[in-house]
């Protein structure tokens, strides 16, 4: 209604026979809708503000050891592998840093491994390097064919040495490293040991040996859990290196034996037995007895140990009989699923 020529809101109240009329501009309504709009906004509008304020303080805050962390790895040289360190590290970045520190800790270890592997490499090869070039000088300045053919035997030896040796240095470097091992599976370590057998028949008819195999009935039944490659080269190497040991004309002994919880590869030859001092030492790489008179690399026993350890198997070695022969014995835990 218009009251007053003022827009108005006119409120009516009957009692009984009297009416009450009451009207109000407007112009009022609208002011007290502001003031109440303004009254119920004002806190609410400031204390978003504030709010959000307060949330972005608390995530630059709680980002700060991130950014920390960003930075530090920026800052880091190529080759730095040390551990990367964050002040005051929130407990939910704690595992992130962890890992990461981990991670730099293995690719350390990775790399300090290829190091000392090309270090050895390099000090190990020089001498049948060096001999190869002098063996390969003699066939040229050869003046009769029987210096030739001596010379060129000379250096066919010299070849095959060689190869020997990296190949036992690249057994020995995969059976160290963790990159690119193969799955594991159910096998016999009988099967494994006659194949390992024939594989070093030829060293031990250039010796003139014999072997004797004794396979217990209870070690043809049980299986172990194994890397194939890494244990068929863990047999070869311990009956190379017997069979390398041991005098012409001897007898290599091998026994495979089972109980209930483990299963035995021992081998033993007729060569010198070795000094207790030393029966730790030979199991370190490229480590040879003095005046024991191989041309071996040092590395059989390194290659055994390396492969058992990672198989969680035992090994020991000992004498034979006093101070004659040398017993090398590898003790697996079975597996039951074979």
């Amino acid at each position: 209604r218009v009251v007053d020529g003022e827009p108005s809101h006119v409120f009516v109240l009957q009692s009984g026979s009297t009416w009450i009329q009451v009207a109000e501009k407007d112009e009022v309504r609208a002011e007290l809708l502001h003031d109440l709009g303004v009254a119920v906004m004002t806190p609410l509008v400031v204390g978003a503000a504030l709010l959000l304020i307060l949330v972005n303080i608390l995530v630059i805050y709680g980002l700060a050891p991130l950014r920390q962390l960003a930075a530090s790895i920026a800052r880091r040289e190529p080759a730095s592998l040390g551990a990367v360190e964050v002040r005051h590290v929130p407990e939910e970045l704690a595992p992130v840093v962890q890992a990461l520190n981990d991670l730099l800790l293995r690719v350390s270890l990775a790399f300090e491994h290829e190091r000392r592997f090309t270090d050895a490499a390099a000090h190990e090869l020089r001498t049948p390097l060096a001999a190869l070039k002098i063996h390969a000088d003699n066939v040229a300045r050869a003046q009769t064919e029987a210096e030739r053919a001596e010379s060129m035997s000379k250096l066919r030896e010299g070849l095959d040495r060689a190869s020997k040796l990296a190949a036992q240095m690249l057994a020995y470097s995969r059976a160290q490293n963790s990159v690119g091992r193969e799955d594991r599976v159910e096998m016999r370590l009988a099967d494994v040991l006659r194949a390992a057998i024939a594989t070093t028949e030829a060293l031990r008819q250039a010796k003139h040996q014999r072997i004797a195999v004794s396979i217990s009935r209870r070690a043809e039944e049980t299986g172990i859990l194994g890397e194939p490659t890494n244990i068929e080269r863990l047999a070869v190497n311990l009956l190379d290196n017997a069979a390398r040991y041991a005098p012409e004309r001897s007898t290599i002994e091998v026994l495979l034996t089972a109980d209930h919880d483990g299963i035995a590869l021992s081998v033993a030859n007729e060569g010198p037995a070795i000094a207790p001092e030393l029966r730790e030492r030979v199991f370190e790489p490229y480590y040879r007895i003095p005046g024991s008179g191989s041309e071996g690399s040092g590395l059989g026993l390194a290659i055994v140990k390396e492969i058992a350890s990672r198989h969680g198997a035992s090994v020991g070695l000992d004498a034979v009989r006093g101070e004659e022969g040398t017993i090398v014995s590898v003790r697996f835990p079975i597996h039951t699923g074979v």
